[in-house]
């Protein structure tokens, strides 16, 4: 097999090793792909078919339960809210049975059809139980049969009795009949005692209650046997009473009877009769056809699994064997490919290190044989070890030249880094005082601006005075009006006070005069004696008046001289009032006029200081331009001067170079 290979190129053996190699890939991924096919079929069948159907039977088993909580709640409870979720359990279950019944895998499974079908007919016959359940909760007697014996037989005939009892006892009181009297109380306690014991039984079932009732009736038969011993000697109402007491205490001692028979039977609750008769049988046996369903499910669903298990078991050990195999088969393939090729190579190798250690021997070839891509290496090599000699040759001649040409950039390159130096120092100064002027100019278009706006805030300022100085003299010139005004009131007051000062004179000379007529009407008075004593009297009163009269009359006479006096003060008052107010008008108007000059200078300072602004910032953007224009020369330069540094380093590192490659090419023999 190794002689066969030795024949081969590189090329086909390697392709061969490729070629075996996918044959066996291909093995593995057909077997894997079958048994994934085989496994996908198989969890189809579970997952898609028989664990659906049996998740359905869970929920319809789940909704069967709810049903039947529901219902025992509603029976217990007989309220609307548990009627109404009885109904919808009704509703979620028909539902469930419906979709379970409607399952395409149901429909295809004749085993499982045929159990739903009979689970549908088994729920329609529990769902029919549904109006029953609900006439029993809104009627009490027919859930219960001893409630309808009890208020259609016993109460009618046991009030029937209490009523006869009581007529006996009306008859004894009136009759004074004490035996019959005590006889009709017996009576009725029995008949109170046996209708506590009948409802202690109808609620409890209790044995010992039911005892008890028979008892009492016995008494009252014993008691009403009694009193029908003395029929005949009873009056006519008396008898009456007993016949009423004999036919009711008959009816309630049958009815009495009937109850105990029906009421101790497994009919005395008849909803639970029919639960625990029909209603549980039939849901057990829904439950039984679920769990039928439910392990029909589970048992196929384990075959199926069984068969996965044995089929993924099959591929497995197909695949190991198939992997074994290939294993083997490459590991061969490897070592013969491998040994085919890396034995002719390391002959090459062996060779090549000869040449290499061979102090850098030009002159050694190598033997061309041993396979055609061997041959065809031995044969480049030997080419290869021609060129490099010629190259060799070449290389020794340029380091010399390259020695040469490296020491005069050396002396080049030093000669331009000190005038990079120097352009570099210069630069610096300039930037600098650049910067300086710049900031000056900086400075003062600051400085125009801020007294530009100094000289608007004063323009605006002296704005504002000119308008106050105007509201001023406006103001002024309406105080002036008014106290006009107040002047010309003044004087009418002045007036007026000497008007009423005549008048006073004159009232002042009726007072004397009316002083002087009373004074006479006194006198003529007392010369009349006793006929003129009422006249006197009124005309002293009239003197009196007079007298107070002109009194009043000299207050007001000094009052109005006081308001006179000040009148001419205020008069006086005015007019220098007015005097003052016309000087305050003129000299506002003055300070208006150098207002307004002011305004006029602030305005030509403030356009003088835009000016200076403008051209102050003008020249800052133009320090600025040149600054950065010198920042980019600065820039150039010091790049120029990193770039005259490098080359320095490349001179030097090329000269090294050129020494190690002078020494390199001279371990060469050509």
């Amino acid at each position: 097999m190794f002689n066969r290979l030795a024949h081969l190129s590189i090329r086909a053996k390697v392709i061969s090793g490729f070629v075996v190699m996918i044959i066996l890939s291909l093995g593995i991924g057909i077997a894997g792909l079958r048994s994934t096919s085989l496994t996908q079929a198989r969890v189809h069948q579970v997952v898609e078919v028989e664990q659906p159907v049996a998740l359905a039977a869970l929920e319809l088993d789940a909704s069967i339960s709810r049903l039947e909580g529901a219902m025992g709640f509603y029976l217990l409870s007989r309220e609307e809210d548990e009627l109404a979720q009885y109904r919808k359990a009704q509703e979620q279950a028909a539902e469930a049975v419906r979709a379970m019944a409607a399952m395409p895998q149901v429909q295809a499974d004749e085993s499982y059809r045929a159990r739903i079908a009979r689970i549908r007919a088994q729920f329609e016959r529990l769902a029919g139980y549904q109006a029953r359940f609900e006439a029993m909760a809104a009627d009490p007697a027919q859930r219960m049969p001893a409630m309808k014996i009890t208020g259609e037989v016993l109460n009618p005939a046991a009030q029937a009795i209490r009523q006869a009892i009581s007529e006996l006892i009306s008859v004894a009181e009136e009759e004074e009949d004490a035996e019959l009297l005590k006889q009709a109380y017996d009576l009725r306690y029995a008949m109170t005692n046996l209708q506590a014991e009948l409802r202690g039984f109808v609620a409890f079932r209790a044995p010992a209650a039911r005892e008890n009732a028979q008892a009492y009736l016995e008494l009252m038969e014993k008691k009403l046997a009694a009193i029908s011993a003395r029929y005949d000697d009873l009056d006519f109402e008396a008898q009456s009473a007993v016949d009423t007491l004999s036919e009711n205490v008959q009816t309630f001692h049958q009815a009495l009877m009937e109850l105990f028979k029906v009421h101790g039977s497994a009919h005395a609750y008849e909803d639970v009769y029919l639960v625990r008769t029909e209603i549980v049988p039939l849901t057990r046996q829904i439950e039984a056809e679920l769990s039928a369903v439910v392990q029909q499910a589970r048992e196929r669903i384990d075959a199926a699994s069984s068969e996965l298990s044995a089929q993924v078991q099959n591929s497995e050990r197909l695949i190991l064997v198939l992997l074994a195999a290939g294993l083997v088969l490459g590991i061969l393939i490897a070592v013969s490919v491998t040994l085919s090729i890396v034995r002719p190579l390391n002959r090459a190798v062996a060779a090549m290190n000869d040449i290499a250690r061979g102090e850098g021997d030009l002159t050694r070839r190598l033997e061309e044989r041993g396979g055609l891509e061997l041959e065809r290496l031995a044969r480049a090599f030997n080419r290869f070890v021609g060129r490099i000699r010629q190259t060799v040759g070449h290389t020794v001649d340029a380091v010399a030249h390259l020695r040469e040409v490296s020491e005069r950039l050396e002396a080049v390159m030093q000669d331009t880094a000190q005038g990079v130096e120097r352009q570099h120092e210069e630069t610096d100064r300039v930037a600098t005082a650049m910067t300086e002027m710049a900031s000056s100019s900086a400075e003062v278009a600051d400085h125009a601006r801020v007294a530009a706006e100094a000289a608007n805030d004063a323009d605006h300022s002296a704005q504002e005075g000119r308008q106050v100085v105007g509201q001023a003299i406006d103001s002024i010139n309406a105080l002036a009006g008014e106290v006009d005004r107040a002047a010309s009131v003044i004087q009418t007051l002045q007036n007026d006070s000497q008007e009423i000062g005549k008048i006073l004179d004159v009232i002042r000379s009726i007072a004397e005069q009316t002083n002087l007529l009373a004074l006479n009407a006194a006198i003529e008075a007392a010369a009349a004696g006793e006929q003129g004593r009422g006249f006197a009297v009124v005309a002293e009163e009239v003197r009196s008046l007079a007298s107070r009269t002109q009194s009043s009359t000299e207050e007001i006479q000094e009052m109005i001289q006081r308001l006179q006096r000040s009148s001419d003060e205020a008069v006086s008052v005015m007019e220098t009032e007015r005097e003052l107010a016309g000087d305050t008008v003129m000299h506002a108007s003055q300070t208006g006029e150098k207002l307004d000059l002011i305004t006029e200078r602030v305005q030509r300072i403030s356009e003088m200081n835009a000016s200076i602004s403008v051209a102050a910032e003008e020249q800052s953007q133009v320090a600025e331009e040149i600054n950065r224009n010198l920042v980019s020369i600065k820039q150039v330069a010091e790049q120029t001067a990193s770039n005259t540094h490098s080359i320095e380093q490349a001179s030097a590192e090329l000269k090294r170079l050129a020494a190690e490659l002078r020494d390199l090419v001279g371990s060469f023999r050509t």
